[in-house]
This record gives structure tokens, C-alpha cells and sequence, in this order.
């Protein structure tokens, strides 16, 4: 069961409770009751197609990124992508086997060694933000996704394609402690992280990354939250948050 809230003119209000199905069965379906809501049972074969997604996971070339990559392996789909950014460094000397993994994954996926940035990955996030899909998600290499969390947002964003979505993070060494993502109808600066949004491409162009160093998660996903007509702020866990960036 997921719980939605949507920020509409600055006001945080109930929208919907959601059931979702985590992976295509025969006799099950994906049921759907609430204001924004206009396909009640959205599956594979729905008229309109599964949303496409593209992910884009800057890097510096740690072994930390096979975890985020293996967790994205039986999850994608042919129509997703994945772009691996190497900022400039390969330390740990993983560029290859990491061309190799996204070769043998499902989809569009390549790795690309950028120039030396050294801005924590935003001008990698800026640079690749449009380029295909119809969502698209932001990771850092030393986090994960949880299991069928691709499915989960498939059939989450489903019938609504103009909103900025935002998912729960939690950290990995404690799971009972999920932060606060919402504070007097806003999203938190100080809570939120890079991979919590899902964003539809057609409107990303609204926001940007290149503000300086920390806090431009904050402000990329509130720059969006103030210009699209809906946020919902969904109280699902996506990824296992590590804390260790750098």
C-alpha cells in the first residue's frame, strides 16, 4: 500500500492510497482509487505502454557501483536506459567490467568517461538529464534500489506523466529510520537525496544541478516541485541510502 500526498498551489493534501503488483502475474493487476487517478487498473498490456526510464549514476570509478548496478539488473526493461558517468577518475580501475555489466543488462546502457567535474556528479546529472525515456532517475554509485522498485514506480507513475514524483529513501544501517520528507508542505533540503525524485523528461528541463556541492538535491527537486502542476510525495522506500558519498 502506498500513500500519496500531492503539493498543489504550496498545499500538501491526501490524494490516494495505491496497490501495486511488484511483478506481472497472471489473474493479479495493479489497482488504482484516487482524485489524479484516470487508469483504475494500469497492467503491461494497458493501451498506453510501461513508462520508459533512464538512469543516470554519476561515478569516480569505485567498486560500490556493481551493488547500485546488480540491483538494477532484473529489474530493467529494453526500453530503459542506463548511463554510468566516470567523472574524469577511474579509481578502482572498474571502467571495463562495468562496460561489460551494462552490456549484458537489459536496455540502452553505456559508460561514458566525462571530464574531471569534481562537483559530486551534478554537471554528469545536468548534462545527460534529457537525452531519452520518458522518466528519469538519479543514483549515486554507492546506494542500491530495493528489489522491484522499477516495478513499483512503473505502476505508480502509470496514469500520470506531467508530475515530479519523490520516494522514500532508507538507510542501510538502520532500518527503522526513514527521514522526514516533507516539513509544512515542502520537500526537505536537509532529507532529501539525489535518488529520491523520479522526474518526467519532458519537464526536466524546469530545474537544473548546478548548484554548488551539497544541497543541490534540495534544490533541483523543489525548483521542479514550484513549476509542475503536481508533486506526489510517495512513502514507499526506492533505494537503500549508505551515507558514505564522496
Amino acid at each position: 500500500m502506498i500513500r500519496l500526498t500531492a503539493r498543489v498551489s504550496g498545499l500538501a493534501v491526501f490524494i490516494a492510497s495505491v496497490c501495486y503488483r511488484s511483478t506481472p502475474r497472471a489473474g493479479r493487476s495493479a489497482n488504482y482509487s484516487g482524485i489524479f487517478v484516470v487508469n483504475p487498473h494500469p497492467t503491461e498490456d494497458s493501451v498506453r505502454a510501461p513508462a520508459a526510464f533512464h538512469i543516470v549514476i554519476p561515478t569516480t570509478g569505485r567498486r560500490t557501483i556493481f551493488k547500485m548496478l546488480e540491483s538494477l539488473e532484473l529489474q530493467l526493461h529494453p526500453q530503459d536506459a542506463v548511463t554510468v558517468g566516470f567523472d574524469g577518475l577511474d579509481q578502482e580501475s572498474v571502467f571495463d567490467e562495468v562496460q561489460t555489466l551494462l552490456q549484458r543488462m537489459p536496455g540502452q546502457n553505456e559508460a561514458i568517461m566525462e571530464t574531471k567535474y569534481a562537483d559530486m556528479g551534478n554537471s554528469i546529472r545536468e548534462k545527460h538529464k534529457e537525452r531519452r525515456g520518458d522518466f528519469v532517475m538519479f543514483a549515486d554509485d554507492d546506494n542500491w534500489y530495493t528489489p522491484n522498485a522499477l516495478a513499483m514506480v512503473r505502476a505508480v507513475v502509470h496514469s500520470d506523466r506531467e508530475a515530479l514524483y519523490v520516494f522514500q529513501l532508507q538507510f542501510s544501517d538502520n532500518e527503522n529510520r526513514l527521514p522526514n520528507m516533507v516539513e509544512n508542505g515542502e520537500i526537505e533540503y536537509g532529507n532529501i537525496d539525489t535518488g529520491c525524485g523520479v522526474v518526467p523528461v519532458k519537464h526536466v528541463h524546469l530545474s537544473d544541478w548546478l548548484q554548488d556541492g551539497y544541497g543541490a538535491d534540495g534544490w533541483f527537486y523543489n525548483k521542479l516541485s514550484e513549476r509542475l502542476p503536481r508533486t506526489y510525495m510517495i512513502q514507499e522506500v526506492l533505494f537503500m541510502y549508505s551515507g558514505a558519498h564522496g
